[in-house]
Formats: C-alpha cells, sequence, structure tokens
C-alpha cells in the first residue's frame, strides 16, 4: 500500500466512526424524547351545555311477594343470576288445595257426563227442561269452583314478571313466608334508566327524543342517551322539571342507585376550532397550550370561550391544522423534543 493513499484511508475510517457516533447519538436523542399524545386542531359544530345529576334507575324492578303465606315448599332460583320471564321462582304449601282442585275436578267430570245424558233423554221427551236446567247449574258450579280452586293455586306460586337478575333470597326452604313479605329482588338491568331533572327555563326546550350525553364515576368516557319521557309539570319546590333517558348498558357495567353526570345541549353554534379540556393549562395571564412544532413543544396563549362535557372553544391562540398536546403536559415544557402519537380516545369521542 502506498504511503500516500494510508492517511486517506485512515481519515475516512475517523469520519465513517464518528458518522456513526452521530446516528447512535440522535437514535438515543429520539428514544430519550418524551412521548405525548396530540390531536390536530380543527373546526367543528359545537354546542353549549347545561349540566345534570342523574340517578340510575333499572327498567324494570320488583320486590317479589306472594300473596298468600304459608310454608315455602320450592325455591326454583339461585342469588344473583338472570331468569327469564314466566319461570317459577317460589312455591309454598299448597297440597290442601292440590287435593281440593282434584276432587272437584272428578266431580266436574262426573257432572259433564250426567248433563250430557239428560241432554239426550230431553231430546227423547223422557224428561222434564227443569231437570236439565237442575243438571247444567250443578255443572256451571263445580266449574266456578275449579277456578276458584286454580285462582287459590297461583296464590302460592310466584313467577318472574320479566327478565332480569334476582337478588339475595331472605329465607330458606321450609320457613314461613307471611303474605306480601319480599323475598328477593328482581332487576332488569339492560337497558337502564337515567332520571335527571333542569331548570324550568328549558322546559320548552327538551322533549321526547332528544339526546343527552353522560359519564359515570367509574368510566370519564361520554356515553349517549335518548330522553323517552318527560314530567308535564314543573316541581313546585324545586322549580326544575324531570325528565328520563334510556340507555343500552348492554355490557350491564351500570348499576340502579348509582349517580351520573348528566349534559344536556340547549343552544347551537357555528363551526368553532375545540379542543380536550384537559389540554388547557392555567396561568396567571389566562390560560395557555402547547404545540408541537418541527418536533418540539411551543407554548402558546389561548383565549377560551364555551367549556361542554369534555371540550373548550379555543376563540383565538391557534389555527386549524397546528398540532395539540392533550396528555403528558406535565412532563413537557417549552423547547423540549417530543415523540407524538394520535390521543385516539378523543379522536373516537369526536366522531361519535
Amino acid at each position: 500500500m502506498s504511503l500516500k493513499i494510508l492517511p486517506i484511508l485512515l481519515l475516512f475510517s475517523l469520519f465513517a466512526c464518528k458518522s456513526e457516533e452521530k446516528k447512535k447519538e440522535q437514535n438515543a436523542a429520539s428514544q430519550a424524547a418524551t412521548l405525548v399524545e396530540v390531536i390536530v386542531a380543527e373546526k367543528t359544530p359545537l354546542a353549549k351545555t347545561v349540566k345534570s345529576i342523574g340517578n340510575l334507575m333499572a327498567n324494570e324492578s320488583a320486590e317479589l311477594t306472594t300473596q298468600v303465606g304459608g310454608t315455602v315448599q320450592e325455591l326454583n332460583f339461585e342469588e344473583g343470576t338472570f331468569v327469564k320471564k314466566g319461570r317459577l321462582l317460589l312455591t309454598v304449601f299448597n297440597a290442601d288445595l292440590v287435593g281440593e282442585l282434584k276432587e272437584i275436578q272428578a266431580r266436574k267430570q262426573l257432572s259433564k257426563t250426567q248433563l250430557e245424558r239428560t241432554k239426550k233423554l230431553y231430546e227423547a221427551e223422557g224428561i222434564s227442561q227443569e231437570m236439565v236446567d237442575q243438571a247444567q247449574a250443578n255443572f256451571d258450579e263445580l266449574s266456578a269452583s275449579e277456578q276458584k280452586l286454580q285462582a287459590e293455586i297461583a296464590k302460592t306460586k310466584v313467577y318472574a314478571p320479566f327478565d332480569g337478575f334476582i337478588g339475595l333470597r331472605q329465607l330458606s326452604k321450609g320457613d314461613y313466608l307471611a303474605a306480601n313479605t319480599p323475598f328477593a329482588n328482581l332487576v332488569e338491568l339492560s337497558p337502564i334508566k337515567i332520571e335527571f331533572s333542569l331548570s324550568e327555563k328549558y322546559a320548552d326546550l327538551i322533549k321526547q327524543g332528544d339526546s343527552i350525553a353522560f359519564k359515570s364515576p367509574n368510566n370519564s368516557q361520554l356515553q349517549k342517551a335518548l330522553v323517552y319521557a318527560v314530567e308535564p309539570q314543573i316541581d313546585p319546590e324545586s322549580r326544575t322539571i324531570i325528565a328520563r333517558a334510556k340507555f343500552h348498558n348492554n355490557n350491564q357495567q351500570l348499576l340502579p342507585g348509582a349517580f351520573v353526570d348528566v349534559y344536556y345541549e340547549t343552544e347551537e353554534f357555528g363551526n368553532s376550532i375545540v379542543v380536550p379540556n384537559q389540554s388547557i393549562i392555567p396561568d396567571m395571564e389566562g390560560s395557555k397550550v402547547f404545540i408541537v412544532k418541527d418536533g418540539k413543544v411551543k407554548s402558546t396563549d389561548v383565549k377560551t370561550g364555551i367549556r361542554n362535557a369534555d371540550k373548550i372553544q379555543i376563540l383565538s391562540g391557534i389555527n386549524a391544522g397546528d398540532t395539540l398536546v392533550t396528555t403528558g403536559l406535565m412532563q413537557i415544557r417549552e423547547g423540549i423534543e417530543v415523540r407524538t402519537r394520535i390521543d385516539m380516545a378523543y379522536q373516537n369521542s369526536a366522531t361519535e
């Protein structure tokens, strides 16, 4: 190898090593950059909302009781399980009534035979109309007694009045159950009702078929329900109007008795830039947001407008198309490099 070429090769090797080190440093810096979630600001329709507290109610709910007292003979359900409408749940002692019913049915069958024979004899002019009437009356009396006993036996049995989940039972087989004493609750969880109230000034706005948004303490994601009924009068004590909405509750995570935050739209505006509430940072001079430009964070002062359940209107400070940071705000500051990914939770809620 020529001595003149050797220095050139050494310089080339040194340059290649430095380039490789620089790439590693850049990759390391990129990996060390804070990961934040972002959205692209855009103009969307905006509505003003009012907030209320809603109470969750079962679509159907019943305290299960018997109409007559007696010793519990049968218990045909497991606590906390789903039962279908019409399923026999409980029977109290009714052997005496069943025995009487069998006796009446046997006498009724004999009476029916006698009535048919009497009618044939009358047609042959062998007996009078009075004897036919007497046989008919005897048959009718036994039929009425049969129906009465069947009704008495029915009172000793309890059937599920609708599909639902049965709660904890308050007795065991062999216990004495007094008439009209609850022994368990039956609750239909899907759909579920949401009862809420609004100020009387909104009485002329809310109507059947309106949509509401709500969120529960254990789920911050907004969900929608439809108003199915509105009270036709204002409560004179609270000066509010009461309405009810239904939610499918297919996963049965919402339970009766809990509360939810309800949001009702009262006024619609044109397209505005709206951003998630959590992206706004309050400070002494107002509010600001972080946007990402050329991979770096930039703080921008904004003027806010209407605030809804999960969004807030931006009147000035950012433009449609700006990349706005929505999460990781406590880990970033002016000028640092960040890695970004789309905030899918907000993106999905915005398209619902």
